[in-house]
Formats: C-alpha cells, sequence, structure tokens
C-alpha cells in the first residue's frame, strides 16, 4: 500500500531526515514545496538530509511487494533549528600513560552538546610512526551517520568508525619520506538535534 507522510515546522525551523534502511524494491521520494531533496536512486543511507523549508513530504508511492523479509524503509525526521552556528565542544587532550587521548567526553562522562565541533591537529615528527585508536561505543558518542569523527590525512577526508555500534579501528600514520613535520588533521561535529 503506497504511503505517504507530510509534516510541517514552525517559522525559522526546517527538517533533518536520515534513511536508515531502504529495500531495493522500494521507491521513495523525499521533497519539500519546491525541490525533490532525494530518491531511491540518489539516497545514501545513514547520512542526514537537511531541509530548511518548512515543508517536507516523505512518499513511497509504489506498493510494497507482496512477500516482504521485514520492515523495507525505516527513517527519522527531526526539526532542527534554521540557522545555527557551530559552537567550540572544548574537547580535551590529555596523557594516559604513553598515550594522548583527544576526547569530545566531558570529565563525567555525560556526553556533549548539540551543534559543536572540535579540531585536533596531529604532528608526526620524522622517522616517527603514530597509532591512533578510535574508541567509540556509537550509541553513547556520536550519532550513526550524523555526528562524526573524521580525519584529514594527505587530502583525503576519512570518517569513522565504519561499524555501526562499536569501533575499535587502528590507523597507522607514517612520518613523509621527505623528512618533514607531517600533520594529520582531526575533527569532531556533532548536528543540532
Amino acid at each position: 500500500m503506497p504511503c505517504k507522510w507530510s509534516f510541517e515546522a514552525p517559522e525559522g525551523f526546517g527538517f533533518k531526515v536520515v534513511v536508515q534502511k531502504l529495500d531495493s524494491s522500494v521507491v521513495l521520494r523525499i521533497k519539500n514545496s519546491t525541490d525533490i531533496i532525494t530518491n531511491e536512486r540518489s539516497l545514501e543511507l545513514n547520512f542526514p538530509y537537511y531541509n530548511s523549508d518548512k515543508f517536507i513530504q516523505i512518499d513511497l508511492p509504489k506498493p510494497a511487494p507482496l512477500i516482504s523479509t521485514g520492515s523495507d524503509f525505516e527513517a527519522y525526521i527531526t526539526i532542527v533549528k534554521n540557522i545555527q552556528e557551530k559552537n567550540d565542544a572544548n574537547c580535551s587532550t590529555f596523557m594516559n600513560g604513553t598515550v594522548l587521548v583527544w576526547t569530545n567526553m566531558d570529565q563525567n562522562y555525560e556526553g556533549y552538546e548539540n551543534n559543536v565541533r572540535c579540531n585536533f591537529n596531529l604532528t608526526i615528527s620524522p622517522k616517527t610512526v603514530v597509532l591512533a585508536r578510535a574508541d567509540l561505543p556509537i550509541t553513547f558518542t556520536t550519532e550513526f551517520g550524523v555526528d562524526y569523527v573524521k580525519y584529514n590525512d594527505d587530502g583525503n577526508d576519512v570518517i569513522f568508525p565504519r561499524q555501526k555500534h562499536y569501533a575499535r579501528d587502528v590507523y597507522i600514520f607514517e612520518s613523509n619520506k621527505n623528512g618533514t613535520d607531517k600533520t594529520v588533521m582531526w575533527e569532531f561535529v556533532s548536528d543540532g538535534k
């Protein structure tokens, strides 16, 4: 059976839509009052689509197949303020033995605020190798696919973790081959909701 959901936000607010699951047989259109925001062909799962229009409609015009393996479509929608400056997340660094820790958590491990950002530049001295480990219990420290930690190494942005529930990925960074310092830029960003 076709489904259509329409939402209207108060003045000065829009929407964030994150589609978490979409079966390949499902036709999808997400649109505002003037444009199609995404559809089943251009959709990126677990990616936040922001819409500053105060109207949004999610349309599944094609009936679901007769044989279904469960949920064919899962998404969540949040009302967000249209104009928001990113605030400093007050991330901190500290030494834990021989390990440098960079964290977005406060001292009471109570998490972080919405709509914040912080950066950390890691300088790798010549003839040095650095191991970086991401200890991210996703259900506690980031909203998967929306809030993120990324690093930029030689012009390539890498967002992690690559798993949904918990990541303990290890990343290896080597110094520049020409004997100069190498900088790896890290960034943490949380969205407005």
